[in-house]
C-alpha cells in the first residue's frame, strides 16, 4: 500500500522528543511513506468509489490526493453542549469543565474526569481520575501527578514517553546527562527482527534523577511502565541502570540507556566522559 500523511503543523510528533520523532519519520520514510508538512486539507469526499482529498500547500499550491481509503485524525473536543451544567453551578472553561486537582467541578460534590476536563486526552489519564474522583468523592484525598503519565503512539515501530523531553529538560536550566541504547545491540531485539529505534534516558546531573525516558521500537508501550515507576519513586540513572533485567529481554535496552549516562554501558564502544 502506499501511505500519504497529511500535517497542517510545521512537524508530526510534535509533542515527542526531537530525537525520537526524527527517528521514526527516517523509518516511515525509508518504507516509502509520504509526508506532507504545512499542509492544510480543504476537502474530502468519496468520488466513484475512492477517496479524494484535496490540500493546499504553504504556498498556497493546491494538490489532489486520490486514495482507497482516508483517515481523518484531528483530535478531540468535549461534549458538553446541551447539557445545561450551569443549572448545576457546574463552571466551564471553554467547552471544557473545570475541575480542581481532586477533579471536583466548582459545584462541590460533583466530579468530572476524561476528556470532557481537558489536560491529556488519554484512557489511562481518565482512569487515574476516575479513581481520584471516586477516592475524593469517599472523603479521601487524592490526586493525579500529571507529569508521570505515559504517552504512547501506537505506530509501527511503536513510540512511548514519559516526563521531559530533551527540549523541555533544557528549558528549565537542568543540567543533564544523556544515555542512548539503540535496539540493533540488544539480543532480543536482533532475535526477533526488531533492532529499528532506540532508548533514551534523560537524567538531571547533580543527582542523577531521571527526568524522563523516551522509546522509539518494537514493544515500545509495553516497556514504558518501567520507566514510569521509575520516574514516580525517582530513582537515578545508577538506581535504574543497576536493575538486573532478564536476559534476553527488551528492558535490557532501557538499563544499558540508563547506565549510557553514566558512560557505564556494557554493550557500547566505550565512549569519552
Amino acid at each position: 500500500s502506499n501511505v500519504t500523511v497529511i500535517e497542517m503543523l510545521p512537524a508530526i510528533l510534535t509533542t515527542e522528543d526531537e530525537e525520537i520523532a526524527r527517528g521514526l519519520i527516517t523509518i516511515l520514510k525509508k518504507r516509502g511513506i509520504q509526508i506532507f508538512t504545512e499542509t492544510k486539507v480543504k476537502e474530502a469526499k468519496v468520488k466513484g468509489g475512492h477517496a479524494e482529498v484535496t490540500v493546499t500547500n504553504k504556498e498556497e499550491k493546491e494538490e489532489v490526493f486520490k486514495a482507497e481509503k482516508a483517515l481523518m485524525a484531528v483530535g478531540r473536543s468535549p461534549c458538553t453542549d446541551g447539557l445545561q451544567l450551569e443549572k448545576a453551578n457546574v463552571a466551564l472553561n471553554g467547552k471544557f469543565i473545570k475541575v480542581n486537582e481532586r477533579m471536583e467541578t466548582t459545584s462541590p460534590g460533583i466530579y468530572a474526569i476524561g476528556d470532557v476536563t481537558g489536560r491529556q486526552m488519554l484512557a489511562h489519564k481518565a482512569s487515574a481520575e476516575g479513581v481520584a474522583a471516586a477516592e475524593n468523592a469517599a472523603g479521601k484525598r487524592a490526586t493525579v501527578d500529571y507529569s508521570k503519565i505515559p504517552n504512547c503512539i501506537f505506530t509501527f515501530p511503536e513510540i512511548a514517553s514519559i516526563g521531559l523531553t530533551e527540549k523541555q529538560a533544557k528549558e528549565k536550566g537542568l543540567e543533564l546527562m544523556i544515555g542512548r541504547f539503540p535496539f540493533a545491540s540488544n539480543g532480543r531485539a536482533l532475535a526477533t527482527g526488531g533492532s529499528e529505534g532506540l532508548v533514551k534516558v534523560i537524567a538531571e546531573k547533580e543527582l542523577g534523577q531521571v527526568v524522563g525516558v523516551h522509546i522509539l521500537g518494537d514493544h515500545a508501550t509495553d516497556l514504558i511502565g518501567g520507566p514510569a515507576l521509575a520516574l514516580g519513586l525517582e530513582a537515578t540513572t545508577d538506581e535504574l541502570g543497576k536493575t538486573v533485567q532478564a536476559h534476553p529481554t527488551l528492558m535490557e535496552a532501557v538499563s544499558e540507556a540508563s547506565l549510557d549516562a553514566m558512560r557505564e554501558a556494557i554493550h557500547l564502544p566505550k565512549k569519552r566522559r
